[in-house]
């Protein structure tokens, strides 16, 4: 079974920066878990939210602003004031900073339509991973709605791409499962009975439970088998596997 760490090792420092990856990294997490979107001038940046308000108290969002604007934003005083003028790093950053054989989830978060059209970021996405990343070098690729699934599929080759179930029930997802051969399959565990999860597992995909950070969370899902939790303390969850092991 893999750790994953949500946005980082974010349960202890801001999410989706620099210290939260190094931070999993030193958690022994074995894969790291992103959010990317675009900016105003089609810059891809590391960042979850629709809007900043959450983060910087701003009702705009990360497709209001130009890079250079985003950079002078402290994303690290919500969460503690130790993490003062912690900044919205870059993809292209990241990925030169996190060792080459460090796996990731790449989650596309696509948040101006406008922008997104013409699938600015997934292939500037693509393009990033061609750079800095070869095809055992990523986790997956991770999309919310089929149409992205397919895109990727049809673009690439190279990088695994999972499909996220979201909203969707159990059932719903296991049929989309089903009809588009999803070989990656992130659920919200929490809405399923074991079941469901024996349905899945017919069918070979591999099983991501979103998202898990309690021992009562992670006694469920390995007495479930899934493959991976995600879960926002790496640490903790890896502490737990390594005692299960002994």
């Amino acid at each position: 079974m893999i750790s994953i760490a949500h946005r980082g090792s974010s349960g202890l420092v801001p999410e989706n920066t620099m210290l939260a990856f190094t931070t999993a990294i030193a958690n022994h997490a074995d894969v790291i878990e992103l959010d990317v979107q675009l900016t105003k001038d089609l810059e891809v940046v590391v960042f979850h939210d629709r809007s900043l308000e959450r983060i910087t108290g701003e009702k705009e969002g990360i497709a209001d602003f130009k890079l250079s604007e985003l950079k002078g934003k402290d994303v690290g005083t919500w969460k503690n004031i130790d993490f003062e003028s912690m900044q919205i790093p870059t993809l292209n950053e990241v990925l030169q900073l996190l060792p080459k054989d460090q796996s990731l989830i790449v989650e596309i978060k696509p948040q101006n339509r406008d922008l997104e059209k013409p699938r600015v970021l997934e292939d500037k996405v693509l393009n990033l991973l061609d750079e800095h990343r070869g095809p055992g070098d990523l986790g997956y690729i991770s999309v919310r709605d089929v149409e992205t699934f397919e895109y990727f599929y049809d673009q690439n080759t190279k990088y695994n791409i999972g499909l996220m179930q979201k909203k969707r029930t159990p059932e719903e997802f296991l049929h989309i499962v089903i009809e588009h051969e999803v070989m990656i399959s992130q659920i919200r565990w929490q809405t399923y009975a074991y079941e469901d999860i024996a349905k899945l597992k017919a069918l070979n995909t591999l099983i991501i439970a979103f998202c898990g950070d309690t021992i009562s969370d992670f006694e469920v899902l390995t007495r479930w088998q899934v493959n991976g939790i995600i879960t926002n303390y790496p640490g903790i969850l890896n502490g737990y596997l390594l005692l299960k092991d002994l």
